[in-house]
């Protein structure tokens, strides 16, 4: 498995969280007002602007309806360069 860049780690997550958020059809407002914080808040993180701590993953997974590791997974992240190669 490819290892990752801190950079890299906070982009996935934020894919991850806008991802989570669309398929539920919130807006940042609603996601924020479901995890009791503000709409800044929850942009600093879709923006890749901040890392997030363990508590920061939990309050996310929790508010989404999801599972902490559905938002980190690695695994799941696509190749960027695999369709060029055709």
């Amino acid at each position: 498995m490819k290892q990752l860049t801190t950079t890299q780690l906070r982009e996935l997550f934020a894919q991850r969280i806008i991802d989570a958020r669309k398929a539920r059809g919130w807006s940042q407002a609603q996601l924020a007002r479901q995890m009791g914080t503000s709409s800044g808040f929850v942009c600093d993180y879709e923006k890749a602007r901040q890392s997030p701590s363990i508590d920061t993953v939990l309050r996310f997974a929790n508010a989404l309806g999801v599972s902490p590791a559905s938002l980190l997974d690695v695994a799941k992240q696509p190749e960027k360069n695999s369709e060029k190669s055709a």
